[in-house]
């Protein structure tokens, strides 16, 4: 049933940022209907997906509690509630080489990359049909409510500038979707209502750079206790670390984002439109947060380089340690370009890949092995399986497993989904051939019952076609309106420049079955100060 393709969802996203994840316990959890995790520790590597030479220091979650009425899921709510998310980020070059460290940061890159590349070549039999996704989001936007609060993100550095530290970071202090009635007031909907009308609502989000601090003045000296964890959440509301100021780069801003989307399309109004207000909008950036950022940049980039060998770095100042720092030359050099090119090196290269390309193959056959999927684990997560030697592995075990079990290969039809008709044109479908029963998408998993029950909930008619649009239908509509912005630039306390911008609207209209945008923007400036 669902509860099993939503604990594995939970399982598979909630797995990549959460150490020691409890999975049988969040099982139960699910089935019950009433999930709620306390205390949870981040993964070092859960910033994997910046793809940047930083890791987490320290990172904290307070509470995510998720309730799901599994008696109603099509007409009752289902709230998600997530509390005090606390992030202290920082260089990977800061502290000596960690192999189990380094090793966790590039599997979850690998895995990360593997899906994407598996999501890319194959889809689910749901995306055959447009208005299939069409009805599921429509009733996931109906159901579901959605509270984050107290949130802050931080990154601290002592690499870039080691003389003068600096820190920059995000908080926030809600952000809510709620359903509501026409007149925005918080309700909930009849599953048979007609339109849906959704309120967002964002306070207090705010972004700040310290461009010069102390050591004293670094969240990371109370690593060692969970005397941090409070300072992060105080300085949410109070503005400040240490008595020392957040130097705002955009100030605490508030806004609310109205959404409409009606379930029957009328082609008389647009099926979904989005409102988004916010009063006012603030930029200050100082000629030192500005420096900053361009030294973090040039910083970034030679760390990534030298992340890359960090391994080799002898860890200490070249002034006493000359030899170190020869060999550390030298063993880059060679285990970089000569090593893996070697007649050793290559012929274990082909013999590790040989070896997964079969048990790749071997768990085509048998998908629910466990022990089979932990062993490639294992091999993905070594250094001299690249990304594309494994794609290029399990192609050649696909094709391989085609011609031993031709019984497992099927025809089905391939077209984009209904979304991408929003960054793109449909494409005339074509022939593409899959391996059947080896399907890793959520909607493979359920089975014929509870693919018709969700068609029943969803009131999906796979039978209905699409009638032909009029010409000047606009299905998607965006508004963003700005009453004021203010964008200022300092230098040593000094105003440098003062631009004022006022009454800043822009409209997006999309006509998806034609593959045309239209943007309307229309504002008045002022500058005050040069």
């Amino acid at each position: 049933m669902f509860e099993g393709v939503i604990a594995s969802l939970l399982n598979k996203y909630l797995g990549r940022y959460i150490e020691n994840l409890d999975s049988q316990n969040l099982n139960v959890s699910i089935l019950s209907g009433n999930v709620e995790l306390k205390d949870l520790e981040l993964k070092p590597e859960a910033l994997f997906e910046l793809n940047l030479p930083v890791e987490v220091k320290s990172g904290y979650v307070g509470r995510i509690k998720l309730v799901i009425p599994w008696t109603g899921l099509y007409s009752l709510p289902v709230i998600v509630t997530v509390e005090d998310v606390y992030v202290l980020a920082g260089p990977v070059s800061d502290r000596p080489y960690d192999a189990n460290k380094e090793k966790a940061k590039q599997l979850a890159l690998k895995k990360k990359q593997l899906e994407e590349v598996e999501q890319s070549s194959t889809q689910s039999d749901a995306n055959e049909d447009k208005g299939f996704f069409e009805k599921l989001t429509e009733t996931i936007v109906n159901n579901i409510q959605i509270h984050i609060e107290n949130i802050h993100v931080r990154y601290e550095d002592t690499v870039t500038s080691p003389g003068t530290p600096f820190a920059f970071g995000i908080t926030l202090e809600n952000l809510s979707a709620e359903t509501t009635d026409s007149k925005w007031y918080v309700t909930h909907l009849d599953a048979n209502a007609p339109t849906i009308y959704k309120l967002v609502s964002l306070r207090n989000l705010g972004v700040y750079w310290n461009a010069s601090l102390k050591y004293k003045k670094l969240v990371r000296s109370k690593l060692d206790s969970r005397i941090w964890r409070d300072i992060m959440k105080s300085s949410i509301k109070s503005k400040e670390i240490f008595k020392e100021n957040f130097q705002y780069i955009v100030p605490p801003v508030s806004a609310t984002t109205k959404m409409t989307l009606h379930k029957v399309e009328n082609y008389v109004v647009p099926k979904l439109l989005v409102n988004f207000h916010c009063s006012e909008i603030d930029l200050d950036v100082s000629r030192q947060q500005y420096l900053n950022a361009i030294e973090l940049s040039k910083s970034m980039q030679q760390m990534q380089v030298s992340e890359r060998y960090s391994k080799f770095s002898p860890n200490a100042p070249i002034k006493g340690h000359v030899k170190q720092w020869w060999l550390f030359a030298y063993n880059s050099v060679v285990m970089d370009r000569i090593r893996p090119y070697s007649w050793r090196s290559i012929i274990y290269y082909n013999k590790e890949k040989a070896r997964y390309k079969n048990l790749y193959k071997e768990k085509m056959s048998r998908p629910e092995n466990t022990e089979l999927a932990l062993t490639l684990e294992k091999m993905e997560a070594e250094e001299y399986l690249t990304v594309a030697s494994i794609i290029i592995a399990r192609e050649q075990a696909k094709i391989e497993f085609m011609r031993e079990r031709p019984e497992r290969i099927k025809k089905k039809k391939k077209q984009k989904g209904w979304f991408w008709s929003w960054f793109s044109s449909d494409s005339e479908s074509e022939d593409e051939i899959e391996l059947s029963k080896n399907r890793k998408d959520w909607f493979s998993q359920l089975s014929e019952e509870d693919k018709k029950q969700l068609y029943v909930g969803i009131k999906y008619d796979g039978e209905k076609r699409h009638e032909k649009r009029p010409v000047n239908y606009v299905k998607h509509k965006i508004d963003f309106y700005l009453s004021k912005t203010m964008i200022r630039l300092f230098n040593a306390g000094k105003t440098v420049l003062d631009m004022d911008a006022s009454d800043l609207f822009i409209a997006l209209e999309n006509r998806p079955d034609y593959s045309a945008f239209r943007y309307l923007t229309t504002f008045s400036i002022s500058i005050y100060n040069t």
